[in-house]
């Protein structure tokens, strides 16, 4: 996957990586969420990353930091925003709250609890 469009999985989909790609450990927090909308609508949609971070429980202080500045909970919060944001149709999570402390399992449960999902 590069920085700017999402890998196709073996399925035609849209997938998302587990680990982030270095070319975006220097993008500020809301730009490396954005990045992954195409070109044309990341500056209109930019309230929207901010939005979707403050939910997953960064503050505005935060959405400055570099990602490579970031805790691996936040990185995993991160990486979650990503996915999120394309508003996809279909998603799996396999132990989403692995690898995270409790606070930050605490600032993602509501997030997870809010989605309109349909459960399988």
């Amino acid at each position: 996957m590069t920085a700017t469009s999402p890998a196709t999985g073996p399925c035609g989909l849209p997938s998302s990586r587990q680990f982030i790609d270095p070319p975006l450990h220097t993008l500020a927090l809301t730009a490396a969420v954005a990045d992954v909308l195409p070109p044309d609508v990341r500056v209109e949609r930019q309230y929207k990353a901010e939005q979707m971070l403050a939910e997953l429980g960064f503050t505005e202080d935060e959405f400055a930091i570099p990602v490579s500045g970031l805790s691996g909970g936040q990185q995993n919060r991160l990486m979650f925003a990503r996915a999120m944001i394309t508003e996809p149709n279909l998603v799996l999570f396999d132990e989403p709250t692995s690898h995270l402390d409790v606070k930050t399992i605490i600032q993602f449960k509501p997030y997870l609890e809010g989605l309109r999902l349909h459960l399988f």
